[in-house]
């Protein structure tokens, strides 16, 4: 009755507890979201600073990563906490890649950075600010952290002006925009922005940018500027270039919402595989990120969650040598990545190899030795492997057969050995591993040597029961789930399947 099935809750516990940004581990500990990094542009004379928050498995792998730069950061709490926060829930469920964040912090001189022309706070000097990028920022960036050739520019407030001037007229610093109200008449850069997109539309490369206005639906002045852009840009936008508007209801804030995660989930709408693709193989997944490359502008790194529940869905499926290479290829790309080792472990036990499962749950304990599942289930493998006589008639089955697991059997259950204990549990999780898979016989003769061991047992003449009913033998599950019954009247599943088998008749 008691089926084994894979714990997907268990390997996202395992994710949460392998993250450490956010979460504080002792008392008193501070919570950080990053680091401040402090240096000298020569370009605006005058020292600049920037918050980094790096991906959760940074320090874990060798990889490369595309940067998010978020501007208008004139503190850690306003803007780039929020982009923390909005972006760990969508990378941890696979909805879009890990990015390298910067937060650009402000001098106070915004109007001067942001704006392209002349302002009553600000002399309007954005061609310089784009140098300051192009020259300064982005290269001190690369040059202290593994960076991808794929760049989003976030600009709350003022600086969703320089989010599309940079877009239009410096393409090769941001493939992205992500801008909020940037045709506010307030920034009073509308027409340089409208005469950009005239001007400099179709000559934008490289290709597959992306450009997202969110826009609040009572400033009536922005919307008209922003229908004028918008005709503008449908009429005269290169190919792979796409524009999204966000309306939205101005709901009064004093701080300006940007919608980053509306952005995003728009952005990467592709990037979560669709249901009805099969993926059979580390191959079927390759071809599909590669297409994605192609789509986004870079080369789009295979999430390893996605490949452990591709990996899952394949062990679900009785596909195993199939979901092993899936697991094998997530683990090569990063060897730590708990969700995989887990479920290679489980893998490796329902083969009936707890050796290479022991292997594997050490692996997962030396990266989180407080984790008690792990630890009870590593105790456990290296139990059976002791003393289990479960252990011993699997491991005969799966190497010489049937006939030779029957025979080591009832040697053991003969001599009853020193050392050598027999668990219903472990015989009963032993018959559906072998039901799972397909072995019939093995899985029938195993759940007798249980009802042999523990005659009075309901739930192992259940079992015995279904494993009759999965074969078509109505006769003999009748009959088990019958002295079930009568072992245990409160069996609900047996009576359900007598019901089930009767009304079929």
């Amino acid at each position: 009755m008691r089926k084994l099935k894979y714990s997907v809750i268990l390997a996202l516990i395992l994710i949460n507890q392998s993250v450490n940004i956010l979460l504080a581990q002792n008392d008193n500990e501070d919570i950080t979201v990053g680091k401040y990094r402090k240096f000298y542009s020569k370009v605006l004379r005058e020292e600049r600073t920037i918050f980094v928050h790096l991906p959760a498995d940074y320090n874990k792998t060798a990889k490369n990563y595309p940067v998010m730069y978020l501007l208008y950061c004139n503190d850690a709490e306003c803007y780039y906490a929020s982009a923390v926060a909005t972006m760990y829930p969508l990378v941890e469920a696979g909805i879009i890649p890990e990015f390298i964040l910067i937060g650009v912090g402000n001098t106070g001189q915004r109007y001067r950075d942001y704006l392209p022309i002349p302002h009553p706070n600000g002399p309007g000097q954005a061609d310089n600010f784009a140098k300051f990028c192009k020259e300064e920022l982005i290269p001190f960036v690369n040059r202290n952290y593994r960076t991808k050739d794929y760049r989003i520019v976030v600009g709350p407030q003022s600086s969703s002006v320089f989010g599309v001037y940079s877009l239009l007229k410096y393409p090769e610093l941001f493939n992205v925009a992500i801008v909020s109200n940037p045709f506010n008449p307030y920034y009073r850069s509308e027409e340089v922005l409208i005469k950009l997109a005239e001007n400099n539309l179709k000559t934008v490369k490289p290709s597959n940018k992306f450009l997202f206005i969110t826009y609040y639906s009572n400033e009536s002045g922005s919307f008209d500027n922003l229908s004028r852009f918008g005709d503008i840009v449908a009429s005269r936008k290169p190919e792979n270039f796409r524009y999204h508007i966000n309306k939205k209801t101005d709901e009064g804030d004093f701080i300006e919402d940007v919608f980053l995660k509306d952005a995003l989930k728009t952005l990467f709408k592709k990037f979560e595989i669709p249901k009805e693709l099969k993926i059979e193989n580390p191959a079927d997944l390759k071809k599909y990120y590669e297409q994605l490359s192609a789509f986004y502008g870079f080369q789009v790194d295979i999430p390893s969650l996605i490949i452990t529940f591709k990996a899952e869905e394949l062990i679900n499926r009785g596909k195993l040598d199939e979901a092993s290479e899936m697991l094998e290829y997530t683990l090569k790309i990063n060897p730590k990545d708990t969700n995989a080792l887990f479920r290679k472990a489980m893998l490796s036990t329902s083969l009936g190899d707890l050796e290479t499962a022991v292997v594997y749950y050490e692996k997962i304990h030396a990266i989180m030795p407080g984790e008690d599942v792990i630890n009870n289930r590593l105790q456990a493998a290296k139990k059976q492997i002791a003393g289990s006589a479960a252990y011993r008639v699997e491991k005969a089955i799966t190497t010489s057969g049937v006939d030779q697991g029957i025979k080591v059997f009832n040697e053991i259950n003969k001599q009853k050995p020193e050392g050598i204990y027999f668990d219903e549990r472990e015989f009963n999780a032993l018959g559906y591993r072998f039901l799972s898979r397909g072995l019939m016989d093995a899985a029938l003769e195993v759940f007798k040597m249980n009802i042999e061991l523990n005659p009075t047992s309901a739930n192992a003449n259940d079992s015995l029961a279904e494993a009759y009913m999965t074969k078509g033998d109505t006769v003999m599950a009748i009959k088990y789930f019958q002295r079930s019954l009568e072992l245990n009247p409160k069996n609900e599943n047996a009576a359900k399947k007598l019901k089930e088998i009767d009304s079929a008749e």
